[in-house]
C-alpha cells in the first residue's frame, strides 16, 4: 500500500523514484549475482520482493521513472536489522564472541550502509543512471570467519549457529523462522558483483573493516 501511494505521488508530480532493493527476489543463485540475474524467488520474502518489482514495472508502463539500487546483505551505522551487526559486531563490541549463521567458511558479500546512501544519491541525480537497475558498490566477499576476525582480531573465537539450533529456535521465535528460510544465502557462496556501477560512476566500495563499521 505504501509503495502504491508512493508510485501514485511520483507519477502525479513527475518525480524520479529511486528504490532500494535487496537480492531476495533472485532466490538461489549458482555463481555471481549481477544485474542480469533472473528473478526466481524461493522464499516468502523473495516472492514479496518479486511482486514489488512487478508493481514497479507496471508503473513504468504508466509513466513512472524508476531507478533501482540493489544491495547485498548490509552492515554498518544504522543497520539495526543487519545480521552482522546484531549477531557479531554488537556482541564483539560488548566483549563477547561474534556469531555467524550456518557456515562461517562460505564467502559472503556485504554492503556498507554509508556506501548505500552515497550510491543512492548518485542514482537520484545522474542522468545516465535513470531507468535501470544497479548493484550498489560492494567490496569483494570474505568468509564469515574473516569478517569476525577483522572485527575481533586474528584467531578470535567465532560461534556458528547451525541449522539444528536454528530449527529449535524457529519453534518459538519468528526471527529464527525467517532466518531458517533464508539459510540458502549462508550455506553456499553469496557473491555480489557491483562492477557496472563502479565502472560507470568511478566509485568503488569504501572497504571499511568490520571493526570500524558498528
Amino acid at each position: 500500500m505504501i509503495l502504491r501511494h508512493t508510485i501514485k505521488a511520483a507519477i502525479e508530480q513527475g518525480a524520479h523514484l529511486v528504490y532500494l532493493d535487496n537480492v531476495y527476489a533472485y532466490g538461489r543463485v549458482d555463481g555471481v549475482m549481477t544485474e542480469q540475474t533472473p528473478v526466481h524467488p524461493c522464499s516468502k520474502k523473495g516472492h514479496l520482493r518479486a511482486a514489488t518489482l512487478r508493481t514497479l514495472d507496471e508503473a513504468s508502463a504508466r509513466g513512472l521513472v524508476v531507478t533501482i539500487g540493489r544491495s547485498a546483505d548490509f552492515y554498518g551505522p544504522g543497520a539495526s536489522t543487519s545480521v552482522l551487526n546484531t549477531l557479531a559486531l554488537d556482541k564483539i563490541a560488548a566483549g563477547k564472541p561474534g556469531t555467524w549463521l550456518f557456515d562461517a567458511d562460505q564467502p559472503h558479500s556485504l554492503t556498507y550502509t554509508p556506501d548505500i546512501g552515497h550510491a543512492l544519491a548518485i542514482l537520484g541525480t545522474a542522468p545516465e543512471a535513470r531507468g535501470r537497475t544497479w548493484h550498489l558498490p560492494t567490496a569483494p566477499a570474505l568468509t564469515g570467519r574473516q569478517y569476525l576476525e577483522l572485527a575481533a582480531g586474528p584467531g578470535a573465537r567465532v560461534n556458528v549457529m547451525g541449522s539444528m539450533m536454528m530449527r529449535i529456535g524457529a519453534l518459538v521465535n519468528r526471527d529464527a523462522r525467517e532466518l531458517l528460510e533464508m539459510a540458502y544465502q549462508y550455506t553456499a557462496p553469496y557473491l555480489f558483483d557491483s562492477s557496472a556501477f563502479e565502472t560507470t560512476f568511478g566509485i568503488a566500495a569504501s572497504l571499511k573493516a568490520a571493526r570500524t563499521a558498528s
